[in-house]
């Protein structure tokens, strides 16, 4: 399948997004932190 091999060369190209992975990264990250101060189910609901 050409089309997964142009996603994944697209995907390794942008090296120079350095400041995007650097934004995205720790948002993921605080995403996670968040969900786990902040669980779905509330027991004292």
């Amino acid at each position: 399948m050409p089309e997964t091999n142009e996603a994944q060369m697209a995907i390794d190209a942008p090296t120079t997004d350095d400041e995007e992975n650097r934004t995205t990264m720790p948002t993921a990250f605080a995403i996670t932190r968040l969900d786990d101060f902040l669980p779905p189910c509330d027991p004292d609901e």
